[in-house]
């Protein structure tokens, strides 16, 4: 008596710990999948709604910050980059990516980051902290064996050597890729590549080959929906029809780009201002290229792309050169150099930053290296305490054992004798639901002939009562036997009542039939139980029914 009152505490208590590790476990998992939907949402959310889609990632955030979950809060600050980069707000984008790159272990997020942050550094006209961002993110493709992702970062760096003169390595690059894109039948990277070469062909002065591969790539853009691309795609194709002095073509191509769902976003606004004043100046409307090109450094401006207000305010100066208007002139130019120097001086500090990560990251990696050096030493002693808790375990399994072995033996002489009686009945019950059931089956059978052959389920005045006469049986007798599927008297002539009806909608087309004269048909009393009947079967209405089958039909 004494073992098992010493016994039964220490089970109680192990038990408990044991059950309360699976349960902290589900709880985690519940909140990882809850997390895992809002990030979805987000991102889903992000291009036409960035305002929503950022009250969602920061829900997302506080959730795995909460519950100390330090993979998916990389991934909320991995949203929150994404979602800032739609907003055009480019340097609060690449702080976000800066603390995946700082903390994340996930490879795939890591490289992804990077990459990301040297899209927003390009456009940002940073092309050193480009090419450095690219470089890395290539950097973690090799390791994981991701060729794909690694064909994605050749697109970027091949851009980022066109711009500064190195034509035959980025040719070499972005053909690469396309070539992988191609074989891959990638559309949305094979896109990017034609408006890379686009824009290869329009730096080295060939017209034709620059116009060829912007058409390609705006046709590809749309047929994947990547609108801020296609939009891209259609600016650079209208400022090649102005090189060739098409100002008509130019216009023509213009138009379709400002009706492009992303032609309200800021950054698209604006250089669709910017391409609108090239096209003016082509027709000679100065006065109008001035207006678009002062609109679009104004959009410029406000977003901090300073890369790209420094080339308007030089092509304003060109405007006011060829106006003759030299104080407006004077401006213009003194602006360009200002903000050539700013430019200069904020590539230094993205150097700067770009050293300190790496440092940070150093002292990360050696952390991590400390902290699994203290997990040896400590190995030991935990496979000591594990093997003590295992020991202990079989203990207490052995002294329950030993008490239990004499009430145990009774247990199965007593259930031995049960289990004999139990089955004696249920053989002499298999029996009788033996017989009963051939007699039941037989009769559905003719019950379904019934409703196949002479279509009784057509008669509204239909009951268990005139259905069980009609088959020279009793009422409880086919109730039992329609009751052993799924379905009643009513659900299971009703089923035979709205196949027929889809039947007639699919079939005969007798769509000038109206809803409640097709319920009479099948043998319904009225509209509303044929509506509801429909509806419970079919999931539909049966006017949403016909109005799909005719729609269908007609497409």
């Amino acid at each position: 008596m004494c073992s098992k009152n010493i016994f039964l505490p220490a089970f109680t208590c192990f038990f408990a710990l044991l059950v309360s590790f699976p349960l902290k476990a589900q709880v985690k998992n519940a909140v990882k999948e809850n997390i895992e939907k809002l990030h979805q949402q987000a991102k889903e959310e992000a291009y036409t709604d960035p305002e929503k889609a950022l009250s969602i990632a920061e829900a997302a955030l506080s959730l795995s910050q909460e519950h100390g979950l330090d993979k998916e809060e990389m991934q909320s600050y991995y949203c929150m980059g994404l979602i800032y980069y739609y907003k055009s707000y480019y340097n609060i984008s690449n702080d976000y990516y800066r603390l995946v790159t700082k903390s994340a272990q996930d490879k795939k997020q890591l490289s992804a980051a990077w990459n990301n942050m040297g899209i927003n550094f390009e456009t940002l006209g940073m092309l050193d902290s480009a090419l450095f961002a690219y470089q890395e993110s290539i950097k973690i493709d090799k390791a994981l064996g991701d060729i794909k992702s690694e064909h994605m970062g050749l697109i970027n760096i091949g851009l980022l050597n066109s711009k500064v003169n190195r034509y035959d390595l980025a040719f070499s690059q972005t053909r690469k890729a396309k070539a992988y894109f191609q074989e891959t039948n990638d559309l949305q990277n094979l896109g990017l590549c034609y408006l890379n070469l686009g824009v290869f062909y329009d730096l080295r002065d060939e017209p034709d080959s620059c116009t060829a591969n912007f058409e390609q790539a705006a046709k590809i853009f749309g047929e994947v929906e990547d609108y801020p691309n296609q939009t891209l795609a259609y600016l650079s194709l209208a400022g090649s029809w102005v090189v060739k002095e098409k100002c008509a073509k130019a216009q023509e191509i213009f138009n379709k780009a400002k009706v492009l769902p992303s032609a309200s976003v800021p950054y698209y606004a604006a250089s669709l201002n910017a391409t609108q004043s090239l096209i003016h100046e082509c027709f000679g409307q100065m006065d109008s290229a001035i207006y678009y090109s002062r609109t679009a450094l104004l959009g410029f401006d406000s977003l901090g792309v300073l890369a790209r207000a420094k080339e308007e305010h030089f092509s304003l100066a060109n405007l006011y050169a060829a106006t003759g208007r030299s104080t407006e002139y004077i401006n213009a130019i003194k602006q360009y150099d200002s903000l050539s120097k700013v430019l200069l001086n904020e590539d230094m500090n993205e150097r700067i930053a770009e050293m300190e990560i790496r440092y940070k990251l150093d002292v990360k990696n050696m952390q991590i290296k400390n902290a699994e050096t203290e997990l040896r030493k400590n190995r030991v002693q935990i496979v000591v305490i594990s093997t003590f808790s295992l020991a202990l375990l079989i203990a207490l399994i052995l002294t329950y054992r030993l008490y239990s072995k004499v009430n145990f033996a009774n247990k199965n002489l007593y259930k031995k004798n049960i289990e004999l009686l139990a089955t004696e009945r249920s053989k002499a019950a298999e029996q009788i639901n033996l017989d009963t059931n051939v007699e039941q089956n037989v009769l559905l059978d003719r019950f379904k002939k019934l409703m196949e052959d002479q279509e009784f389920f057509k008669k509204p005045e239909l009951s268990l009562k005139m259905a069980a006469m009609e088959l020279g049986t009793n009422e409880k007798y086919l109730s039992q036997a329609i009751n052993r599927g799924e379905d009643n008297f009513n659900t299971y002539i009703n089923r035979f009542r709205v196949n027929e009806a889809r039947r007639v909608i699919l079939e005969e087309q007798q769509d000038h039939i109206s809803i409640e004269e097709l319920g009479f048909m099948v043998g319904f009393s009225n509209r509303h139980t044929f509506s509801r009947a429909f509806t419970q079967i079919t999931g539909i209405s049966p006017s949403e029914f016909r109005r799909i089958h005719l729609s269908s039909s007609s497409t």
